[in-house]
């Protein structure tokens, strides 16, 4: 099922739900108010805000994602990372 949001990288309106291919995926799904999506015309893949395929712009949610994926970078360089996986 496409979306109504065009692909970042292409712009075209063929973007479908992705599966999580690994744990670290699985933890930010629970996590952040995103999911993973891939293009059936570029074969972009990558995490899209749910107030953006909604429509809504919250500065709230966006500043949220964007914390939660500086908390994973941040994990990743402490080393930490190891231990999620």
């Amino acid at each position: 099922m496409a979306t109504h949001v065009p692909c970042p990288k292409c712009k075209e309106y063929t973007l479908h739900r992705s599966r999580s291919r690994n744990k670290v995926e699985i933890i930010f799904k629970k996590i952040l108010p995103a999911r993973i999506y891939r293009c059936h015309h570029c074969q972009w893949r990558g995490w899209i805000s749910n107030n953006k395929l909604q429509g809504k712009n919250s500065y709230l949610v966006s500043f949220l994602f964007y914390m939660g994926v500086i908390l994973a970078a941040l994990l990743a360089a402490s080393g930490l990372w190891s231990l999620i996986k």
